[in-house]
C-alpha cells in the first residue's frame, strides 16, 4: 500500500521522506542494472522464453521507464538525476 506526503516543505517530515525516496530509487537502479546483466548472461535465449523469463524482461523494461521519469522529475525540480541514467535513451 503506498502513501503519499501531501507536503511541498522543507520540514523534518519532507527531508525525512526525500532521504527515502532517495535509498527507493537508488535500490531500484541496483535492481534495474543486476536485471539487466542477469537477461545478457549466457543461456538466456529471448526467443525460447519462459512465461517468467518474458514477465523478467517486461519489468525490467517498466523499471527502466520508472527511473527515467523519476529522473526527469528530479531534474525538472533542481535536484541531481539517477547515475546511469542521464545516457540513455
Amino acid at each position: 500500500m503506498a502513501t503519499h506526503l501531501a507536503s511541498g516543505g522543507t520540514g523534518r517530515v519532507s527531508q525525512l521522506a526525500d532521504r527515502i525516496e532517495t535509498a527507493q530509487l537508488q535500490m531500484a537502479d541496483r535492481l534495474h542494472t543486476h536485471a539487466l546483466d542477469v537477461l545478457a548472461g549466457p543461456g538466456w535465449d529471448k526467443r525460447v522464453a519462459t512465461e517468467p523469463e518474458s514477465l523478467a524482461v517486461d519489468l525490467t523494461d517498466a523499471l527502466r521507464e520508472v527511473l527515467l521519469i523519476a529522473e526527469s522529475r528530479g531534474l525538472r525540480l533542481g535536484l541531481p538525476g539517477l547515475p546511469g541514467h542521464a545516457a540513455e535513451g
